[in-house]
């Protein structure tokens, strides 16, 4: 057998030192995260996607008709 493959002999009993065990370190109780309130500063804004214009109104169309309309006198 080598070195260590065996443990030493211990004065303290194995239940008296998990006892031992939980009062030093215990066990962790796990952490409820509450969710953080994003203020009214920080929260992110509806972005309009400023390529699309109203071309109507930007570049009002003349009063045409079509080639069958009023041009051609046939109303």
């Amino acid at each position: 057998m080598g070195k260590g493959s065996k443990r030493r002999p211990t004065v303290v009993s194995d239940k008296q030192f998990e006892d031992n065990w939980e009062k030093a370190f215990g066990k962790k109780e796990p952490k409820v995260k509450s969710r953080k309130v994003t203020p009214k500063h920080g929260q992110s804004q509806v972005h309009r996607d400023k390529t699309k214009y109203k071309r109507k109104d930007k570049y009002p169309s003349p009063n045409y008709e079509g080639p069958w309309g009023k041009d051609m006198g046939l109303t």
